[in-house]
């Protein structure tokens, strides 16, 4: 995985209509257990029925083994467009990442 030991920003643009928004959402897996890192935004990017950019900023650490991403929908009608996976640096705060045991990874300002 060449992510690793960086900092990840995932963008997408989303719209969404139904009883609860759409939420973006990644999770990074380790190639050994226990652990893993997850972030919904949900609680950060409430959708309507207007276009609006929905982010995930986390870090990915040196045991990584998989970035998996993806949209939770909630029984919403959603449209996504512009996925964009990006390399950001340590100015970049992550966003509501919850990690269980992961080793935080030494950030580049490459």
């Amino acid at each position: 995985m060449r992510l690793r030991r960086t900092r990840v920003r995932l963008s997408a643009w989303l719209r969404s209509a139904g009883p609860r928004p759409s939420a973006l959402w990644a999770r990074v897996d380790p190639a050994t257990p226990p652990g893993q890192a997850l972030d919904f935004a949900i609680d950060r990017d409430q959708m309507t029925d207007a276009w609006r950019e929905a982010a995930v900023v986390m870090d990915i650490p040196s045991n990584a083994s998989r970035l998996t991403f993806g949209i939770d929908t909630a029984n919403a009608s959603t449209e996504v467009t512009d996925f964009k996976l990006e390399v950001v640096g340590p100015e970049v705060a992550p966003t509501g990442m919850a990690s269980l045991a992961l080793p935080q990874p030494r950030l580049s300002a490459e």
